[in-house]
């Protein structure tokens, strides 16, 4: 005889997969962590101001000057949740069929939910070049105003095209990320690492150029086996969700307080059942049904703190 599929048996049984599911979330480090921010959201939407390094010492004479913190917003209306429905069939219970496959099935219904924000980021990474921003250009633009409000002439780029992983283009683009200028005329100063953010397929690359101590690579400053001036300029971090760009790499000012992009969450990672015997699924299906969401949301913040090269 077989397991009795009652309430309290299936309860039981999805009690063990949702804490199994939990556990894997909260174990599992998102490939972009460090270069975004996650900010809880209770409302219809949230708005982060940019700062663009506008905060600037300036001496104390006569009336101040007082910056409007959210003259320059942006704002993001949460929407829709992601979600994943699976279903197991009462006779599987009775017969416990597999049942041990339940907890692999749960694992890597945890990894989803938190490779959600994975998701997004690529998401939004690959949407920059033609999303608008409030510069009145696009995220990634090669035309972006030095001060949107006027105060400083010229225009500065964060995207590079026809530009492969090699070390003379690693260090145009780096080089023109650390001469970056905030809105108010004045250097972004990036402290902390700046990191080489790569697809898979091009780990051998961005190793040669940031990892080893001595290079014998066309395009290195000091070639033939000397020294790599490149050597630690950069972290690098291989994400295999841009696989989809395999010749697509970026910079990343990832010691910042401000990062590039927020994660936006308004619903945590809830895991949810149909268990009861009575239930329409279970009386008329003869399955049990769960489901897993979260309530997630991308924004693109800041340009200034990250650059886009393709080739």
């Amino acid at each position: 005889m077989g397991l009795q599929a009652t309430a309290v048996t299936v309860n039981a049984l999805f009690t063990n997969a949702r804490d199994v599911l939990l556990n894997r979330y909260n174990e599992y480090v998102p490939q972009f962590e460090g270069i975004y921010s996650l900010e809880p959201s209770t409302g219809v939407r949230n708005a982060y101001p940019v700062i663009a390094a506008s905060a600037a010492m300036s001496r104390l004479s006569g009336a101040p000057e007082y910056k409007d913190l959210f003259l320059k917003a942006l704002f993001v209306e949460n929407g829709d949740p992601w979600a994943e429905f699976m279903s197991i069939k009462r006779r599987d219970v009775e017969l416990q069929a597999s049942m041990s496959y339940l907890t692999t099935i749960a694992k890597t219904y945890g990894v989803a939910a938190k490779a959600l924000v994975d998701d997004l980021i690529v998401t939004g990474l690959q949407a920059g070049a033609t999303t608008a921003w409030i510069d009145g250009v696009n995220f990634f633009a090669t035309n972006h105003p030095n001060s949107p409000n006027g105060l400083v002439a010229g225009t500065w780029s964060n995207l590079h095209t026809g530009t492969a992983l090699t070390p003379a283009n690693f260090e145009t683009v780096l080089e023109n990320m650390m001469g970056r200028l905030g809105w108010n005329g004045r250097s972004m100063n990036f402290r902390g690492k700046i990191e080489l953010v790569v697809p898979w397929a091009l780990r051998s690359e961005g190793k040669r150029i940031v990892e080893q101590e001595k290079s014998s690579d066309p395009g290195v400053t000091t070639a033939g086996g000397n020294t790599n001036v490149n050597f630690g300029a950069a972290k690098l971090r291989i994400c295999q969700a841009l696989v989809s760009e395999a010749t697509t790499w970026y910079l990343v000012a990832a010691g910042e307080d401000v990062k590039p992009i927020v994660i936006q969450e308004w619903r945590p990672t809830e895991v949810a059942w149909q268990m009861n015997p009575d239930s329409p699924a279970v009386f008329e299906q003869e399955e049990f049904r769960a489901k897993v969401s979260r309530g997630l949301e991308y924004c693109l913040l800041d340009p200034h703190y990250i650059s886009k090269a393709v080739a």
